[in-house]
């Protein structure tokens, strides 16, 4: 590692197309200027995109404070920038498509990123303990995938979710006390909400969009804050997992609709606020 290394420049004329893997890792470098020619921060010269390619060329340089891109980028591989502790600024290109597994995992001093138009791809604990990161933008149109564990134990404060995304992955946003808003956009897109996503959050109101297909196990567990949930009404099938509002301690009311039949085991267990819920059409309670 070249920790006294603390400035590298690239003339405005850089005929650089490609930083090799771990090329700046563990190093002193404070800032850098990535050159226009450099599209892709991956493993390989001829790399694709995949949130799974991994390629660690800032990782752990704990004294790097800000990025800035000159040309189009369009992705970034996995463990780019994991474990630069002292990272503040982010400004990601409109070009953007890929942030991969793991890419900014451990910026603890990441404060606001902006998700750009063209992502399609966040991936596995991109942003994973980036405990000061609390502004996140999502500025994408198109399908955003959201991996396993992406923004577990940030400090974001309200997310969007785009119309069509699919799937709210496993363990997404675990633990983001400080997340009191999510806004779900309703679309054509069937969505699933997969298992302990949103455990333990800081949310205080929910509303579930029409296009809601499918809840996994205590997806909204032990959230302490929650008072108010709605079901938005809906001729989309709807399948619930167990345990799904167990532990919400604050909740009051629950507004559920035509297409929820059945309310699984444990569904608002130790829910000692809980005092109305619409059942709706439901048949059974398990």
């Amino acid at each position: 590692s070249c920790e006294s290394l603390k400035s590298v420049t690239f003339g405005k004329d850089s005929k650089l197309t490609y930083i090799g893997t771990y090329c700046f890792s563990e190093s002193g470098i404070e800032s850098i200027e990535i050159p226009k020619g450099v599209t892709f921060l991956g493993n390989s010269k001829t790399a694709k995109p995949s949130v799974s390619n991994s390629s660690y060329q800032f990782k752990d340089c704990t004294k790097l404070t800000t990025v800035k891109f000159r040309g189009d980028l369009v992705w970034l591989g996995g463990y780019v920038f994991d474990g630069c502790t002292s990272l503040r600024n982010i400004d990601l290109p409109e070009s953007i498509t890929t942030i991969s597994n793991y890419c900014f995992r451990n910026c603890t001093s990441l404060k606001s990123v902006v998700i750009p138009k063209n992502a399609t791809a966040i991936g596995s604990s991109a942003f994973l303990d980036c405990t000061a990161l609390e502004n996140v933008t999502v500025n994408a149109t198109g399908a955003l995938t959201l991996g396993t564990y992406c923004f577990e134990n940030t400090g974001v404060t309200a997310i969007k979710i785009p119309a069509a995304t699919a799937t709210i992955s496993s363990y997404a946003f675990r633990n983001c006390q400080n997340l009191k808003t999510v806004e779900i956009e309703d679309g054509k897109t069937p969505l699933t909400i997969d298992t302990q996503a949103f455990f333990g959050s800081g949310i205080t109101k929910l509303i579930l969009p029409s296009r809601t297909a499918k809840i996994n196990s205590k997806a909204f567990s032990e959230c302490a804050s929650l008072k108010e949930v709605t079901f938005a009404s809906s001729e989309t099938p709807l399948t619930l997992g167990k345990e799904i509002f167990s532990s919400c301690t604050a909740l009051t009311t629950v507004t559920l609709s035509n297409n929820v039949k059945t309310l699984p085991d444990g569904m608002f267990r130790g829910d000692a606020a809980l005092t109305y819920v619409d059942f709706a059409q439901v048949m059974e309670i398990e």
